[in-house]
């Protein structure tokens, strides 16, 4: 009766353990999704599009997502791509000027000769960008698996960035009454790499976050349209992320 009940134990024991160790190893991988307010820090940029709007700019949305997997306590590594867009495309501000065939003339305001005037209203600007980053975490300050995904935690985010961006609205040439359409669309990839400090708090199976990072984006400046994405050398921003995610 001994026998049994000691052998009882240890099945007990071990069984205990077992299903401790897949509960972690059932942590490994993880999937999750965010929102995420974005100050793009280029003027060039700022004055069409933000997060938080002013008289004029645009209204600019981040939706994240990522899945994740566990390397160690310490580390994790993210398929991290995100959705950037124009919440609304209405555009309130003023009219701006341009030459024909002379692309550089709002960057040194001196249009060449044989060139011809028009001014544009602008009624809608769209962006939409799709950055399809892989992201690594570090935790310092854990020190333990079941408490991995949870507290400080700085991260590096790297990969390539797809942006496409449409003005459209009204034109006229110099000397004229008439107003005439005009829609100009262009889309460019650029790299891009983002750096923050975030912290996650896992309550069990669930993990809440709040990230601030900076994404550094150059930009292939070329200044042949009066699109943002041809005449902003860069397309860097500072964002704030609210994310939720789940172990699995």
């Amino acid at each position: 009766m001994r026998k049994f009940i000691l052998l009882s134990v240890i099945f007990l024991s071990f069984s205990s353990l077992a299903i401790s160790q897949v509960k972690v190893l059932g942590k490994n991988y993880y999937v999750g999704f965010g929102l995420s307010l974005d100050f793009f820090t280029n003027s060039e940029v700022s004055r069409y599009y933000n997060g938080i709007v002013g008289n004029s700019e645009q209204s600019v949305a981040e939706v994240d997502f990522s899945l994740g997997l566990k390397l160690s306590k310490n580390i994790s590594v993210e398929f991290a791509p995100s959705l950037i867009f124009t919440v609304a495309p209405s555009y309130a501000g003023y009219p701006y000027d341009y030459w024909d065939n002379d692309p550089w003339w709002w960057w040194d305001d001196s249009p060449a000769g044989n060139t011809y005037k028009y001014t544009y209203t602008l009624n809608n600007a769209n962006l939409f960008a799709l950055p399809l980053n892989l992201k690594m975490k570090y935790y310092p300050f854990n020190r333990g698996l079941n408490g991995f995904e949870e507290g400080l935690n700085f991260n590096i985010s790297a990969g390539a960035m797809y942006l496409s961006e449409s003005f459209s609205g009204t034109y006229r040439a110099t000397g004229t009454n008439t107003d005439l359409p005009f829609n100009i669309t262009s889309s460019v990839w650029a790299p891009n790499v983002a750096v923050g400090l975030g912290f996650n708090y896992n309550f069990d199976y669930t993990l809440l976050g709040f990230d601030v990072n900076y994404r550094f984006v150059p930009m292939p400046l070329d200044r042949k349209s009066p699109l943002t994405i041809s005449n902003a050398g860069n397309y860097n921003s500072l964002n704030f992320k609210f994310n939720i995610g789940y172990l699995f």
